[in-house]
């Protein structure tokens, strides 16, 4: 089984994943990139669609809800940027402005009539310092289960050189509240410099699945089960950008119980660097 898609090429409208895709039901992703002056309209349909600024400065509408929203963003690395959540059964269109081309990821997971289009600022965002040692992380939730959204929850997340992520690994396959949530996800990466790479694995508690994949500047991953470690290699910052959809928006991920350990041991790490 083939989860990772490299990263598409060129100007214009690239769908990752799209319906039919062999492993995902309920996430469609598409990497949107315009020179300055170009524009694109799109349609949500049936799905609900995130809007994600990733580089470059333009304008994103969504004429039917009032939304001309000017956003910027040099890249990911120099921090959060703002997220137009464009609502089930509207148009909506991005137009490129400034010097250098604008690069735009649209993220759709299945949506329900009557839900309010809305920009979200950076301003806006939550973000959580996770994890010890070299599997801390910074992370920034785009929309958590409080946003007004039908399945949908995002994020971005920051792992330094060298460091890990989704560790200890877990996993959201199974609905058994509170224990674990029913969560589908793709992984969206960017390496700093861009040159670099990081590491992905994905597996079962059966093995099923146990996949391994070097990710590189711009690839997805797609995670339909198991647990998902991410590395970032030595020497280059990795973000990645994640989407998630479930039949309700309350995550619970489930530790694996081989390396559940390490959390346990971050509270003693806290408490010795307290000496």
């Amino acid at each position: 089984m083939n989860l990772l898609h490299k990263a598409p090429s060129g100007l214009g409208h690239h769908t990752i994943v799209t319906d039919g895709h062999p492993s995902l039901d309920r996430i469609r992703i598409a990497v949107l990139r315009l020179s300055p002056g170009e524009s694109y309209a799109g349609e949500t349909g049936p799905w609900e669609s995130a809007l994600v600024l990733q580089a470059g400065e333009g304008v994103i509408a969504v004429e039917s809800h009032g939304i001309a929203h000017h956003c910027q963003r040099s890249n990911v690395f120099a921090g959060p940027s703002s997220t137009v959540f464009v609502a089930p059964e509207q148009q909506w269109e991005v137009r490129a402005q400034g010097t250098a081309p604008l690069e735009l990821v649209v993220c759709s997971t299945p949506g329900k009539p009557g839900a309010a289009s809305q920009v979200i600022t950076a301003d806006q965002l939550k973000i959580r310092h996770v994890g010890q040692g070299n599997w801390y992380r910074k992370i920034y939730d785009i929309m958590d289960a409080s946003f007004p959204a039908h399945t949908m929850v995002l994020g971005e997340t920051y792992n330094p050189p060298g460091f890990w992520s989704s560790a200890p690994p877990h996993k959201h396959e199974v609905d058994d509240p509170p224990h674990e949530s029913d969560h589908e996800e793709a992984y969206l990466f960017r390496l700093n410099p861009a040159r670099g790479f990081g590491l992905q694995r994905v597996y079962t508690d059966d093995r099923s699945i146990d996949e391994a994949y070097a990710v590189e500047d711009g690839d997805v991953v797609a995670i339909p089960r198991g647990y998902h470690p991410v590395a970032a290699a030595p020497g280059y910052q990795l973000y990645y950008l994640w989407v998630l959809a479930g039949n309700q928006r309350v995550l619970a991920p489930r530790d694996d119980p081989d390396h559940a350990w390490l959390k346990d041991s971050e509270a003693v790490i806290t408490a010795l660097g307290n000496l």
